[in-house]
């Protein structure tokens, strides 16, 4: 397998002002990743060009589309932004890498995200819903600073309108249309949804993680049952 593969933009949105969405197509049929994994992503051109990492937000799907959530807080990619054209615009990808938990197909999973954090765990969720079995239950619990910023929102909502054994539920502290969120966080209401056979994963910003290990632990869970990524 190569160690570099060409992608084209097939479709970007902006999510508020922190993020955006990035949908690339390898070309060919040798890509292959496993839910949860990353890759760098390398913008630009010559001299001007730079590299930067992401997880894959998507499971492997029979159109070929990766999903991927980019923050919006570098000025070299809000420059590199300007040039893009859905169709046209290509950008190389390193080999995926990681090893990020996946959880037993038949284990009920709860995972808890915050801001992008919920990108690898997209992936999983897509994957066990398409592949897993369809008895065995899955919660998301997202929460965000402001609910005009939720990354791959409607993607998750619809998610949940197809496949009867996953929920999710957004958390946000700020809301301009109560539709789209709760007010307040997903620690907020953990101790109430606490499964003692689940296996719990997480990813998002340390102390997010932190307190929801903590809440996890003093509930009982063992640590076993407890895995995260890195933000």
């Amino acid at each position: 397998m190569p160690p570099h593969f060409l992608a084209t933009l097939v479709h970007y949105e902006r999510i508020g002002e922190r993020y955006g969405i990035l949908r690339l197509k390898p070309e060919g049929e040798q890509w292959t990743h496993n839910p949860g994994q990353y890759t760098k992503i390398l913008f630009g051109t010559g001299a001007l060009s730079f590299a930067k990492t992401y997880s894959i937000a998507s499971a492997m799907r029979a159109d070929g589309v990766l999903d991927f959530c980019i923050q919006l807080n570098d000025p070299q990619l809000l420059d590199d932004e300007k040039q893009w054209e859905v169709g046209k615009t290509q950008f190389s990808l390193t080999k995926p890498a990681g090893k990020f938990y996946l959880p037993n197909y038949a284990s009920p999973v709860i995972l808890l995200a915050g801001g992008s954090g919920v990108t690898p765990l997209k992936a999983i969720l897509e994957d066990r819903l398409t592949n897993g079995d369809p008895k065995a239950l899955s919660l998301l619990l997202y929460g965000c600073g402001d609910d005009a910023e939720i990354p791959f929102h409607d993607d998750l909502k619809s998610l949940s309108a197809r496949h009867s054994q996953f929920a999710v539920r957004f958390f946000a502290e700020k809301r301009a249309d109560k539709s789209r969120a709760e007010v307040g966080r997903p620690l907020d209401v953990l101790s109430t949804l606490i499964d003692t056979k689940a296996e719990y994963l997480m990813c998002g910003p340390p102390s997010f993680m932190e307190a929801a290990r903590a809440q996890l632990t003093q509930a009982g869970i063992s640590s076993q049952q407890i895995h995260q990524d890195r933000y």
